[in-house]
């Protein structure tokens, strides 16, 4: 039997911690309560032992400069920021990070890294700046964040969103689709009158009011990118 410990105390699985009963732990939404020493004892017909202590610590970032896009969204009070801009080989299923709440997902093995908004078109972000690129009609051309445990029925988000072509129907930005569950926001022109001018449109209520057209019209900001 595998048993995880922090300072400890026996863990329980919760929407910080899962596989507490199981040789690998998870960690979301990392906080400074979840800071100390962890082990895994382990017992079976043999007996019991116990992993040497490991330290989960944490490392204070710089703040983003009081002129960048991160400044804005760190001091608007906003409960996740994921900036798609690490440095890795998305193919690899590699890391992406909540730079907030600390979450953790993946990319798909069938993104691609790309270059994202960058100045001067575009100032307040790195020269660096980099982004995720995905294909159609591909399962593993996503980027999975981690979840947000939301308790409320009102939230927005914001994206940079920059079409390399005409879109496909029912073109995804933000998703949820696990289990029965089948809801978020996508893109598409089927629906929309006149046709082909590109609206956003709704899914919800696990699946059953879907190809909702908000009216909201999607278009290019300074001929390169969308915003919504």
């Amino acid at each position: 039997m595998y048993r995880w410990r922090k300072d400890g105390t026996n863990l329980i699985n919760n929407n910080q911690f899962s596989g507490v009963l199981s040789d690998t732990l998870s960690i979301s939404n990392v906080a400074p309560t979840e800071l100390g020493a962890y082990l895994l004892f382990v017992t079976n017909s043999a007996g019991s032992t116990s992993s040497a202590p490991a330290m989960l610590t944490a490392v204070i970032p710089a703040p983003p400069p009081s002129t960048s896009y991160g400044y804005a969204v760190f001091t608007n009070n906003a409960l996740a920021y994921w900036r798609l801009n690490e440095t890795i080989d998305a193919s690899t299923n590699a890391l992406t990070y909540d730079y907030i709440g600390g979450g953790i997902g993946t990319y798909g093995t069938n993104s691609i890294k790309t270059n994202g908004p960058q100045p001067s078109a575009f100032p307040g972000f790195e020269s660096t700046n980099t982004a995720a690129q995905t294909t159609a009609a591909n399962a593993q051309s996503v980027v999975t964040v981690s979840p947000l445990y939301l308790n409320t029925n009102t939230v927005t988000f914001t994206a940079w969103i920059y079409p390399l072509g005409a879109q496909p129907e029912f073109a995804g930005l933000f998703w949820s689709h696990a289990g029965s569950t089948a809801a978020g926001l996508s893109f598409g022109n089927h629906y929309t009158t006149p046709s082909s001018v590109g609206q956003l449109d709704y899914m919800w209520n696990l699946g059953t009011t879907w190809t909702f057209v908000s009216g909201l019209t999607i278009r290019r900001i300074s001929g390169r990118l969308w915003a919504w």
